[in-house]
């Protein structure tokens, strides 16, 4: 290949990556948000509904035990206040999409932890399941 053009695939190819990398691209909970605009609403109905109230001691402890075996670590942070958002988000009729997005975001805190996309689907059940299983209802 001619020097120059090599150059110029190269400088592509960066620029490309880099691109990619700026915008957001290779976020791991994604979960479609390419599919829905920045601008469309989170919320399908009843966003004056009241906070999910936060969960008792004994609530806290089944999460923390079932989040213990999806990832040991998330139990130091405050899980009780990740799910009460993400209880909150249910009842206020929030996607499936925006509710892994939201569960990922609130859990893996300030990128402290990294969470695949199936360790974020079994948190979120664990909160529905320990927290808030009437949220929806």
């Amino acid at each position: 290949m001619h020097p120059r053009l090599h150059q110029t695939v190269v400088a592509l190819a960066v620029t490309v990556a880099a691109t990619g990398v700026l915008s957001g691209a290779s976020y791991i909970y994604d979960f479609g948000a390419d599919a829905e605009p920045e601008t469309a609403p989170r919320v399908t109905s009843a966003p004056e509904s009241p906070p999910w109230p936060a969960p008792d001691a004994a609530t806290l402890a089944r999460l923390i035990a079932a989040l213990g075996e999806i990832y040991p670590e998330l139990r130091d942070g405050s899980p009780g206040m990740s799910a009460q958002k993400i209880c909150t988000d249910i009842r206020r009729g929030a996607d499936e999409k925006s509710l892994l997005r939201s569960t990922g975001q609130a859990f893996a805190g300030d990128g402290s932890y990294f969470l695949d996309d199936g360790q974020v689907v079994r948190i979120l059940a664990a909160v529905r399941e320990n927290v808030c299983p009437t949220a929806g209802a």
